[in-house]
């Protein structure tokens, strides 16, 4: 179905774009000097890619729910106002409501529960308390908005909040689907206690591969937008993207674009350049002045 691919690869976009991992574990180790390595308090990178990976998944698992259920309603399997059954075998899995349950009415709304205790997933992620999704409609159609909220929700014992919102903006110019995506008021308060605070906007381009519905690997999508936040140790930082960053599905790197990365009382902006379009590891790294080859996972 034409609505099961748009849904699945605009959700794909999300996880590709969580790639944008700035930690300096990524790079070979023995090819960043001391004097990058050392400069202080660079927690904000970490805590930046925790969000952003976080939300990702999340709008990875409605995506996922959401198709699991229009599957469900094609195989004429029961549904409705309630929660779905659960088979016996998967007691991991969460408790699952979508209503109306069908194909045809909209707007909709799918509650994910995972219960009070944790839920160990088959990607081996912990999870409990609830997802709550609003569907405006249709997620092809332009002016459908999707809306997503928590309650008492924890991914791997972070507690999760905010708002994240997705919307189909309609074609630009060239005929091309553009979305924006928002998270506002995020909080993620980790085990030990110390606070992230994070907000995101940023706007995709789906550049080819809407026509081949049923492969993933020539879609390429272009980013734009920033994110910011407070890391855990209380220092506000910014991530700008100077150039737009190219996404292809069948590769786990972005392609090219800019990024620049600005952390509370460090003198030096991080740059990261990731190159002219080529589906490889490698990037280029340029903080104090110091411009260096990375390649990354």
């Amino acid at each position: 179905m034409k609505e099961s691919k748009l849904s699945s690869t605009v959700f794909c976009l999300f996880i590709f774009f969580s790639i944008i991992v700035i930690s300096f574990n990524q790079c070979k180790k023995d090819e960043v000097p001391n004097d990058i390595t050392n400069t202080p308090n660079l927690s904000a990178t970490s805590d930046n890619s925790l969000s952003e990976s976080i939300f990702n998944q999340v709008s990875y698992d409605i995506d996922a729910t959401l198709n699991e259920q229009m599957n469900a309603v094609l195989s004429k399997i029961k549904g409705g106002e309630n929660p779905q059954p659960q088979p016996p075998a998967i007691k991991k899995q969460p408790v699952i409501s979508l209503y109306p349950f069908d194909t045809i009415s909209w707007p909709k709304k799918l509650d994910i529960n995972y219960g009070d205790t944790n839920k160990i997933g088959d990607d081996n992620n912990i999870r409990r308390g609830k997802i709550s999704t609003s569907y405006s409609g249709k997620i092809q159609n332009p002016g459908s908005e999707i809306t997503i909220t928590f309650d008492n929700y924890y991914f791997n014992n972070n507690k999760i909040e905010g708002t994240k919102k997705i919307k189909n903006k309609g074609r630009n110019s060239k005929h091309q689907l553009v979305f924006s995506e928002t998270v506002t008021d995020a909080k993620i308060t980790k085990p030990d206690g110390t606070v992230i605070q994070w907000s995101q906007t940023s706007e995709k381009t789906w550049i080819t591969g809407e026509l081949t519905k049923n492969n993933i690997y020539d879609d390429e999508y272009s980013i734009t937008g920033t994110r910011s936040g407070t890391d855990s140790n209380g220092k506000h930082y910014e991530v700008k993207i100077l150039s737009p960053l190219d996404i292809q599905g069948g590769c786990k790197w972005i392609r090219k674009g800019k990024i620049n990365f600005t952390i509370e009382n460090v003198p030096s902006s991080i740059l990261i350049d990731y190159g002219n379009g080529n589906c490889d590891a490698d990037a280029i790294l340029t903080i104090n002045n110091k411009t260096i080859n990375i390649i990354l996972d």
